[in-house]
């Protein structure tokens, strides 16, 4: 099983807790440090032993990381075990238009700035990491499938206030990419608990869906939504 280390900034937390348990949803194992560290311990120990026993870590870069002196003190770490020709590998993942460090200037980087590009940069991310969690077609069940796990797992991640909007956006923007029925179905009951003018627009839309049972879905939104 690969090991990653989410290496980012308490602001942008919502956001990787949200790719952290779609990374374990494929299968990876995940250290994030809300999960892994009790009070008590010694954080210094506790970070160089999680980096140095990871295959990956994971670089979240924002304007926050960068200048987070705990996200400098771990890439300074997992950098060095790289340099050294430990197993660790450093990944960036760019959240904005922060500048990329100089020791990771050379490395090929996923941008997960768009929602709607989210699920294309994801696929990116496992290709590197584990690519067998790959879908062997479009109809394959994996980890960003919108049903009801997923669905609640995005929903969730909306009580943090800067996570609402993202979700919004990923919904509207990939909702009509959704080939199967299911995932719009559990899309659009998603909208309706998110509510606001942009996703009842979208389930009013989906009230004509081609599949009877995306359109379950949208009327049940629609009920939500206080129709």
């Amino acid at each position: 099983m690969a090991n990653v280390f989410l290496s980012h900034s308490c602001l942008d937390k919502p956001f990787v807790r949200l790719v952290g348990e779609d990374l374990e949803a494929a299968g990876i194992f995940v250290w994030f440090d809300e999960a892994r560290l009790k009070i008590g311990d010694s954080l210094p120990l506790e970070l160089g032993i999680a980096i140095s026993s990871t295959d990956y870590v994971l670089a979240f870069l924002s304007h926050n990381s960068m200048g987070s002196p705990w996200v400098q003190k771990e890439l300074a770490i997992a950098a060095a075990l790289e340099i050294n020709g430990q197993r660790v590998k450093v990944l960036p993942l760019r959240l904005d238009d922060s500048p990329v460090p100089a020791f990771l200037a050379d490395k090929l980087y996923a941008n997960f700035g768009s929602a709607v590009q989210y699920d294309f940069e994801f696929r990116r991310l496992l290709t590197a990491v584990k690519p067998d969690a790959l879908p062997v077609d479009n109809h394959f069940f994996y980890c960003l499938t919108i049903g009801s796990t997923r669905k609640d797992r995005l929903l969730r991640s909306t009580t943090a206030p800067q996570m609402k909007e993202w979700v919004l956006d990923y919904l509207l923007g990939t909702i009509e990419q959704r080939d199967r029925s299911t995932e719009r179905h559990f899309a659009y009951l998603a909208l309706g608990e998110i509510g606001g003018e942009r996703a009842e627009a979208q389930v009013e839309k989906g009230l004509a869906d081609s599949d009877e049972f995306a359109r379950k879905g949208a009327r049940g939104a629609w009920k939500q939504l206080g129709h």
